[in-house]
């Protein structure tokens, strides 16, 4: 009835990995994709982002995102906006991108980037 209706829509509305998973493919995003544009969608979290092989842009600005995380092995990402999320830390995926050269933290609630750089 009604009362089913309106639970999957609130499930729906939580903008977790699994939704950012059917946001990428929705939006045609395959293996060899090189950028990826998931900036102003409310994400409280992304997915990984390990079967793109060759992402090098990964733009994740204007979301609600906490943590940078499930980007380990894209050891090829060159450049890495997440400016005006919420992330607290810089644990995570960040040791693991060697090749960065443009990496967007502005508006973010870290502390003190000063001593984690």
């Amino acid at each position: 009835g009604m009362g089913d209706f309106i639970k999957i829509l609130d499930k729906k509305e939580v903008k977790d990995a699994q939704y950012c998973k059917q946001l990428m493919k929705e939006m045609g995003i395959k293996v060899d994709t090189e950028e990826v544009l998931l900036s102003h969608k409310g994400l409280l979290d992304y997915c990984p982002m390990g079967h793109l092989l060759c992402l090098e842009v990964l733009w994740l600005n204007d979301n609600r995102i906490t943590k940078i995380h499930g980007l380990d092995t894209n050891v090829q990402i060159k450049a890495l906006y997440l400016h005006n999320n919420r992330i607290n830390s810089l644990k995570g995926s960040l040791q693991h991108l060697k090749h960065i050269y443009t990496l967007s933290l502005y508006n973010n609630r870290l502390q003190d980037l000063e001593a984690a750089l």
